[in-house]
């Protein structure tokens, strides 16, 4: 598992390292007969980290990586899409020069001051 990690690029051992430690001081203890509970314990907390270190792996696989999308449409497309906007822009203007919106007389005194401003 850690050799395909390390295969795959992947930085961190996500305690790796350690439970093949542990699988090699439980093979030690096999191999020379001394089976305790202590041994049976250990042999647990490998075998559920082992589980635990599985499942860390297979989420980051499942993650999916956000990157970013170049434009692939056609540039005919967003010049379509300028003049339809342009279009849209034009019927605005048009509808609010044939019918003007009434203000009260504070905010067209404000509007008024607006465009003096800008004009000088």
């Amino acid at each position: 598992m850690l050799d395909e990690m390390k295969q795959n690029g992947q930085v961190g051992d996500d305690g790796l390292n350690q439970i093949i430690k542990d699988m090699e001081r439980l093979e030690e203890d096999m191999v020379n007969k001394r089976v305790t509970r202590q041994t049976i314990e250990r042999n647990r907390e490998v075998l559920s980290r082992m589980l635990e270190s599985e499942r860390a792996q297979q989420k980051r696989e499942q993650e999916e990586t956000r990157k970013s999308n170049e434009y692939k449409g056609s540039k005919f497309d967003r010049v379509i899409d300028e003049l339809f906007y342009q279009q849209q822009l034009k019927k605005n203007r048009e509808f609010l020069q044939e019918h003007p919106v009434r203000y009260q007389p504070y905010y067209q005194s404000k509007i008024n001051e607006y465009y003096l401003k800008k004009n000088q």
